[in-house]
């Protein structure tokens, strides 16, 4: 079984639904007006041209364009380690971080075998954890990369690592994550000169669950 053509070997291991962050929006629904569904139904179709025929405006389905006014908004940010509820307002003026289109890619290429061992050198030299089980990434952004760290005791774990410098985009975060990565080899090699170590990447833990 696939979704959206990617195997459930491949999605389990890094967009897992029970590890995604979602939001459940509610609110009201009210018809668009036609300024409105005229623009929005042609930037659609210009992405998706199947739906020309319910979209286009010489169309005669009867197809309407609804627009969503959130009354509340619930944000879970993965299985078992973070929800909160958001202030509508701040979601809507809320805008894409500059990482967004690269994210999810670069989440993946983290969590494939192969950087494993950069991943557990990570955890050791800037979380100070020494008896992970599991490792994983589960979201960065232009500020920083989330860890998700699994311990004895059924413990998960999930911190923040922030960049030396904030990126300024795709390119910039992926700079920013070898540094990390190099850092950290260095630190488990031996490989550290007077002072080269000294003041580690701001972290914060920002959820726990145990069961």
């Amino acid at each position: 079984m696939s979704r959206g053509g990617t195997s459930d070997g491949e999605y389990s291991s890094y967009a897992a639904a029970e590890r995604c962050p979602r939001i459940t929006i509610s609110g009201e629904l009210n018809p668009m007006s036609a300024e409105d569904a005229s623009f929005v139904s042609g930037n659609f179709i210009l992405e998706h041209a199947y739906a020309e025929p319910l979209l286009s405006e010489k169309s005669n389905q009867d197809f309407r364009l609804w627009r969503l006014e959130p009354s509340s908004v619930f944000y879970v940010g993965g299985f078992g380690v973070k929800a909160q509820w958001i202030d509508p307002s701040e979601y809507l003026k809320a805008k894409a971080d500059i990482v967004a289109s690269g994210a999810e890619a670069l989440v993946h290429e983290l969590n494939d075998e192969k950087h494993s061992a950069d991943l557990e050198a990570a955890t050791k030299h800037v979380l100070d954890i020494h008896d992970a089980l599991k490792i994983s990434v589960v979201h960065l952004d232009k500020l920083g990369v989330d860890f998700r760290v699994e311990r004895k005791g059924n413990i998960v774990e999930e911190y923040r690592i922030k960049y030396r410098i904030p990126a300024t985009s795709v390119e910039d975060a992926k700079s920013e994550l070898n540094k990390l990565l190099q850092e950290a080899w260095e630190a488990d090699n031996g490989l550290t000169f007077d002072g080269s170590y000294d003041v580690k990447p701001a972290v914060r833990k920002y959820a726990q669950s145990a069961s």
